[in-house]
């Protein structure tokens, strides 16, 4: 289904209070979404994937406060992009390298299932015109950043088939 920012917001300030709740001082949110964009409407759960993985792999074994970062900005072109960063463990480098050309590897592996499934909702979204990139260093942080195709038009959706 098709939502506003806003809704996506209150579902991802209920999942990090939650995750505040789990992790007491051990983990920090820092959310930065500019009031004027809570109206353009996106597809249900968009972040959700990235944002899940980053509790159930990113900090999976790290013994520092835990941070997670997620910013949004819509630019003049009717782009949204996205930004969704933890300070956990990261990724080897050849598994950033493999999901940025979107190959993933058939394995039962959660982490690659949950990645390769998070790429196919957005390409099915949006078509071409989406890009998700991952950026990571081993030991340090993971950033995804995606950006998306979106409509600022009350009533109106994006373009949904993926085609222009």
């Amino acid at each position: 289904g098709i939502v506003t920012i806003r809704e996506e917001y209150e579902w991802l300030k209920q999942y990090l209070l939650l995750q505040q709740t789990r992790l007491k001082e051990e983990f920090e949110s820092q959310v930065d979404i500019p009031q004027e964009i809570m109206d353009v409407r996106v597809h249900k759960l968009l972040i959700q994937p990235f944002v899940e993985n980053c509790f159930v792999h990113g900090f999976e074994g790290v013994h520092r406060k835990h941070i997670l970062k997620i910013s949004m900005k819509l630019d003049d072109k009717g782009f949204l992009s996205a930004v969704i960063e933890d300070n956990g463990k990261g990724m080897p480098s050849h598994m950033v390298e493999d999901a940025n050309r979107r190959k993933f590897a058939d394995t039962r592996d959660r982490s690659q299932i949950g990645l390769k499934n998070a790429f196919y909702r957005i390409q099915l979204y949006y078509g071409e015109r989406a890009d998700i990139k991952i950026e990571s260093r081993e030991g340090e942080y993971t950033r995804v950043c995606m950006t998306i195709p979106v409509s600022t038009e009350k009533g109106e959706s994006e373009d949904e088939s993926g085609s222009s």
